[in-house]
């Protein structure tokens, strides 16, 4: 027979309510308090049943998450940390893809909302600050979008882009590379994308270089578009300029590659290569990938802190920006 509540508590020595309270970590409950609680609930194998506990709680411990591209691996990553945060704390994870489509995010959103989930994740969000800034009837999370003024029950993660594009351009003047080209993204629908340009561009502009010294490619995060831009470059590629290329995300970074090996051009040895992410399979794209780390791991598990903290506290955020750093991961692409 199903062990309940009543059976925990009766081997714990305390009451249902004490029970109650360890598990849902609605209340301090003392140390060994907690510690006779877990123990009889291992014991017993006892497993809370979630519909009563949603009718007693009004929660459906649930939560929502939207990703643009579960197919890219770095928001696979984020994804799967946000699932072990959430089993950790017994929530469920909803997923759903945009596409890249704003108008599909606003369908998805006002879905989340009305299917009765606790809070949502919204990662790389393409809706406009206007949009956001009226706030949600749940806690939302936007994970890498750079934070503005907004009501109090949205909050931010994201890693400093700005950052990240420092770091290439440094890395590649440090190399000895004199003219440059940057596939962006998409600037104008990611604050990712143009935080990252904006930082490569400055970096270059403080060593002395101009913006004839750049050229900036503008396309979606994907390999085919990767590859397609680089080839544009190539086309008006002097293999006697001594190029370096930042490709703002890892996935068009293998794109540029393998254009490049489609032409028989020699990486680094005639063009230097550097991407954004450090995605699993960086380290073996042309036996290595010179990339800016961007924390995927950290996003996902202090995305869902984030979120499970304000629950914990009538959906009021007690964190409402994180901000992660980025850093070089150093192979052999430049």
């Amino acid at each position: 027979m199903r062990a309940t509540i009543k059976d925990v508590a009766k081997l714990a020595g305390v009451s249902t309510a004490t029970v109650s309270n360890v598990l849902t970590g609605r209340k301090n409950v003392s140390e060994s308090l907690r510690r006779r609680v877990n123990e009889a609930s291992a014991e017993l194998d006892y497993k809370p049943n979630s519909i009563a506990r949603s009718l007693k709680t009004n929660q459906s411990h649930t939560i929502g998450v939207i990703v643009p591209d579960i197919l890219n691996p770095f928001f696979a990553e984020v994804l799967k940390h946000i699932g072990y945060e959430a089993s950790r704390k017994d929530y469920q994870v909803v997923m759903y893809e945009s596409g890249e489509s704003v108008r599909q995010e606003k369908k998805l959103l006002q879905q989340l909302m009305e299917s009765g989930v606790d809070g949502i994740i919204d990662i790389t969000s393409r809706l406009d600050r206007e949009e956001l800034k009226a706030g949600f009837s749940v806690p939302l999370v936007l994970g890498d979008r750079v934070a503005f003024d907004s009501v109090g029950n949205v909050a931010f993660a994201h890693t400093d882009n700005h950052a990240s594009g420092r770091i290439a351009a440094d890395h590649l003047i440090e190399r000895g590379y004199r003219k440059f080209a940057c596939i962006a993204g998409p600037v104008d629908a990611t604050s990712a994308a143009r935080r990252r340009l904006e930082g490569f561009r400055e970096g270059l502009q403080e060593h002395g270089f101009t913006e004839q010294d750049l050229l900036v490619f503008l396309c979606k995060f994907s390999f085919d578009d990767g590859y397609r831009m680089m080839n544009h470059f190539l086309d008006i590629y002097n293999q006697e300029e001594n190029c370096a290329v930042f490709a703002s995300s890892d996935i068009m970074a293998w794109g540029a590659v393998e254009a490049c090996k489609s032409r028989g051009i020699r990486i680094p040895e005639q063009i230097a290569i550097i991407g954004n992410d450090n995605i699993w399979c960086s380290k073996y794209i042309e036996q290595g990938l010179t990339t800016v780390e961007y924390p995927a791991k950290e996003l996902g598990i202090r995305t869902m802190g984030m979120l499970l903290e304000a629950l914990n506290h009538g959906g009021v955020f007690q964190e409402r920006e994180v901000i992660l750093q980025p850093s070089l991961c150093l192979r052999n692409t430049t």
